[in-house]
């Protein structure tokens, strides 16, 4: 699967765009027959791939958790882990966290220090219980920073990004490729603000107070003195290295998030401008149209200045002399 991972790549970017949490059959097949177009003339590779990617080979190789029909398509279910390790492969297939990924996360992490703080585990590194929760700790916390760490690259790619389309949408000289720009960029991004950039931000902030419980931080502190307590000094410093890391990823994001901010300002005024100037055309247009239909009418209605208000005190304005 590996040696043709463009058949995964393809198949989680429709998943992606269709914001759904498994693969359509239909999209699975289509990227399947395509590699294997690229392969003809090499029937031991076609085969090689065909067998690779049956469902019976997905399914027994635990690759494929599930597949089942609904509505007449074909849905494929693929372990999350197994699509983890497509996504490294192309950073535009980094999946952006959520307010729910991220609770979840949270959640679990909040169950963790409430069992530490128990009073049920002895804190004793040669204990099983202590051993296996310490373990399950240390791996929800590498997790979650791995996965911040990610999504910080692509919100920074994005936002490197929205510089270029910026100076382009600045440099065209077309009004409608001003227009179409500014649309689909507002669009997008705010979508990617509201969605994934506001929540992750709000989730390594340490002031932030939740109705539902402690926030990342305040568990990374209990834990902390908690290790502290039964003379744990490795396991503290650890705490203590993830809440600075989490503390700094905070600030990269603020930073991306206020120039996301500004940009979007920037976009919807533009915008604005732009669409307030095209209605006043239409309606000067439709004016002149008026003066070219009537020869006894040589100039444009004073009622478009009038209504318009784009005129007002036009003639009140101190204007160049040499002219």
């Amino acid at each position: 699967m590996m040696e043709y991972k463009a058949i995964m790549l393809e198949s989680i970017r429709s998943m992606d765009t269709y914001g759904e949490s498994y693969v359509r059959e239909y999209d699975f097949n289509a990227a399947v027959f395509k590699c294997l177009k690229t392969l003809e003339g090499d029937t031991t590779q076609q085969n090689a791939v065909r067998v690779a990617f049956s469902k019976d080979n997905l399914i027994n190789s635990h690759i494929l958790s599930d597949f089942d029909h609904f509505e007449g398509a074909g849905r494929l279910f693929f372990d999350k882990a197994v699509l983890d390790i497509f996504r490294l492969f192309d950073r535009s297939l980094i999946q952006e966290l959520t307010h729910i990924e991220l609770n979840t996360r949270l959640v679990a992490l909040r169950e963790l220090t409430d069992r530490f703080d128990s009073g049920s585990l002895d804190f004793n590194p040669q204990d099983l219980d202590y051993k296996e929760a310490l373990g399950a700790l240390f791996r929800a916390l590498a997790a979650l920073q791995s996965l911040i760490r990610r999504n910080l690259t692509r919100m920074e790619d994005v936002n490197r990004d929205l510089s270029e389309q910026s100076e382009k949408a600045l440099k065209a000289t077309n009004p409608n490729v001003v227009q179409a720009l500014q649309k689909d960029n507002i669009e997008h991004i705010s979508n990617l603000l509201v969605r994934h950039i506001l929540p992750t931000r709000a989730f390594l902030d340490e002031k932030v107070v939740l109705r539902d419980g402690a926030n990342l931080l305040a568990c990374l502190e209990k834990l902390k003195r908690l290790f502290e307590v039964h003379s744990l000094d490795s396991e503290a410093s650890t705490m203590l290295r993830y809440a600075i890391s989490f503390n700094a990823y905070h600030k990269d994001i603020s930073r991306i998030s206020t120039s996301i901010d500004q940009f979007l300002a920037r976009s919807r005024k533009r915008l604005t401008q732009f669409n307030a100037i095209e209605n006043a055309f239409s309606e000067l247009v439709e004016y002149l149209k008026e003066t070219q239909q009537d020869l006894r009418r040589k100039r444009i209605s004073s009622d478009f200045a009038q209504t318009s208000g784009l005129f007002c005190g036009l003639m009140n304005q101190p204007r160049p002399k040499d002219l």
